[in-house]
């Protein structure tokens, strides 16, 4: 029974590695333990951030669903920082430091507002 249980074990380990995982699709990159932390501190800010700015775009519209909120935080992230820059929009460090930005805020702020008056006429 030991060898079994040893197997089982060794076949378990095998599929929870990073780069099965990645290959699977389950995760889109394998950290370093040693950055760890300032990536996820970088990506639940973000999440943080957008989940406030989806909660307002809901009280605007609440039709939108969260793939068409996400579409639009990315268009605007890149009408702000141009084409060239849209690369930008996979790191969370630079998402963050957009949407803390007082003009930036002031801008999707402003977006919001569109969409809140045009929800409002399409009724």
């Amino acid at each position: 029974m030991p060898s079994y249980h040893m197997i089982s074990t060794t076949f378990a380990d095998l599929h929870d590695t990073p780069q099965r995982m990645m290959a699977k699709g389950v995760i889109q990159e394998i950290l370093d333990w040693t950055s760890a932390r300032e990536f996820f501190f970088w990506k639940v800010r973000r999440r943080i951030l957008e989940s406030e700015i989806e909660r307002k775009l809901t009280l605007a519209n609440d039709k939108l669903n969260h793939g068409q909120m996400q579409s639009m935080l990315r268009r605007w992230f890149i009408e702000s920082k141009g084409p060239v820059q849209n690369y930008l929009w996979d790191d969370h460090q630079a998402v963050v430091e957009w949407l803390i930005d007082e003009e930036e805020r002031q801008c999707i702020e402003d977006n919001i507002k569109i969409i809140e008056r045009d929800a409002l006429i399409q009724r």
